[in-house]
């Protein structure tokens, strides 16, 4: 598996402070009509590489924001752009709503699916955990990490492939900050600070917010100095290691190893009480046992752990 740097993906950032034609706005962008004197605009570059959406509202607040992809747009363009529309606005003291960083593993060795058991158990209790097309999210309110197929991404959107990954299996690990607040609590909060920053920089943001949403990924062992070989010995070992997510954490270790019935003894162990709470812990935990024991993805491989605890390595 080959992976690349963390490089800058979406951004999207936001402004009050903006003079437009509206005349000429009117005359070569599509108007959305709704609940706006000004309307609603959406301005697109050719090959749609910039996007400005310029809202005026009733009650005399104004916003604009603008949708742009640095790694292959580069901030002259969107300048371009914007002055052959007549719209004047400081783009670098523009707040910053938004940004995504990602990473690419190349050539990896499993379908995207062998993955997403490992990737749930490094997770954070408190994020929403979503599988959808075949991409794994852990989502928060502020952020989210995704982890998807890129050959599939691309050929769904465009219909074409980039002959840069070919066939193979080239896969995306990407932080998003989704909140202005957020951004700023990242120390970016306007796009000339987001601009400005080095590679290294780039790296530990990152770094930081996939391990946020990630927290328990780089804890998860790929190797046992003591084989564990009874559902009772991996729920204890987990019982007294893992206060949170036992049960992904119990099938991670145990993979295919076990047979499923002895996967569902495991939850008297890791849910010992009498209580009705822990009756409903136990109920829930053997529902989530046999719906992942029911997909094709292997998480005890170890292969599979290295691979993805390999996105969180720090590289320059």
């Amino acid at each position: 598996m080959n992976l690349t740097k963390p490089a800058l993906d979406k951004v999207i950032i936001v402004t009050n402070d903006f003079d437009f034609n509206g005349d000429l706005l009117h005359e070569t962008i599509h108007r959305h009509a709704g609940n706006t004197v000004g309307g609603r605009y959406h301005l697109n570059s050719e090959g749609n590489a910039v996007m400005v959406n310029v809202r005026e509202q009733r009650d005399t607040k104004r916003s604009m924001s603008i949708t742009f992809n640095p790694s292959n747009t580069a901030i002259t363009t969107v300048l371009d752009v914007l002055a052959a529309n007549e719209i004047q606005t400081d783009v670098m003291s523009a707040k910053v709503n938004r940004f995504d960083i990602q990473r690419q593993g190349i050539d990896m060795s499993k379908p995207i699916e062998a993955y997403h058991d490992v990737f749930f158990a490094g997770s954070n209790i408190l994020s929403q955990h979503i599988k959808h097309d075949g991409t794994a999210y852990a989502r928060t309110q502020s952020a989210e990490v995704c982890f998807y197929d890129k050959v599939k991404e691309q050929h769904q959107k465009k219909g074409v492939i980039d002959p840069l990954f070919g066939a193979t299996n080239c896969y995306r690990m990407e932080y998003r900050s989704r909140t202005t607040d957020n951004c700023v609590s990242k120390g970016v909060g306007t796009f000339g600070v987001l601009n400005s920053l080095k590679e290294i920089d780039l790296n530990e943001l990152y770094i930081e917010g996939v391990t946020s949403l990630l927290p328990n990924l780089h804890k998860i062992e790929t190797k046992r100095n003591n084989p564990i070989s009874s559902s009772k010995d991996i729920a204890d070992y987990v019982a007294k290691r893992h206060k949170q997510n036992k049960v992904l954490w119990f099938m991670s270790y145990s993979g295919r190893l076990l047979s499923l019935e002895d996967c569902l003894t495991a939850a008297d162990y890791l849910f010992p009480g009498k209580t009705k709470k822990d009756t409903q812990a136990r109920y829930r935990a053997r529902d989530m046992m046999r719906k992942i024991y029911a997909t094709k993805c292997e998480p005890d491989n170890v292969l599979i752990v290295e691979e993805l605890q390999s996105f969180l390595k720090f590289e320059l």
